[in-house]
């Protein structure tokens, strides 16, 4: 019967931490328009050539990352056996450090987290490279992420798969 008991309060206990996980709608993985499903072919047709790019490719994997500015950074790849054209690798992941583009519902570099916690529930901590900040689950391995400063405003919004 306790056998019985500590069972039905562990499922209980991890129902309820998935109810209260939180996530952001994949219409919300998008920066100026950037994200999931674009090309770096649109990227360009939208934000003109990058001021800077860097291609990278091993057995495994083949990477554009393209930067405007100092402020956004945009990557796409795919598998190193995959032979589209640049313009056609798809957009995987993208940094933005400054607030010259915002997420669809508004939120940009400089303000509050409270305001991504008030709308989309407060993310999960995460600790990477000396940033912390909190991450949202999208569909796939995906995840968007919110880093701050220290008086709790954001600092980087980026998109990629996991930290």
């Amino acid at each position: 019967m306790k056998k019985l008991l500590s069972l039905t309060l562990c499922a209980w206990l991890l129902t309820a931490a998935l109810c209260l996980a939180h996530s952001l709608p994949d219409t919300e993985a998008c920066v100026g328009g950037i994200g999931p499903g674009c090309t770096l072919g649109y990227v360009k047709s939208i934000y003109g050539e990058p001021t800077s790019a860097k291609r990278f490719s091993s057995d495994g994997v083949r990477v554009a990352t393209y930067w405007y500015g100092d402020g956004f950074r945009v990557i796409g790849r795919v598998g190193s056996s995959d032979t589209r054209e640049e313009d056609e690798l798809p957009v995987v992941g993208y940094s933005l450090t400054d607030s010259s583009l915002s997420t669809p519902s508004g939120i940009t570099v400089g303000m509050p987290y409270a305001r991504v916690a008030d709308q989309f529930g407060t993310g999960n901590s995460i600790s990477f490279s000396g940033k912390t900040g909190y991450a949202y689950p999208l569909g796939g391995q995906r995840e968007m992420s919110f880093f701050l400063d220290s008086q709790g405003n954001i600092s980087e919004i980026s998109l990629g798969t996991g930290f």
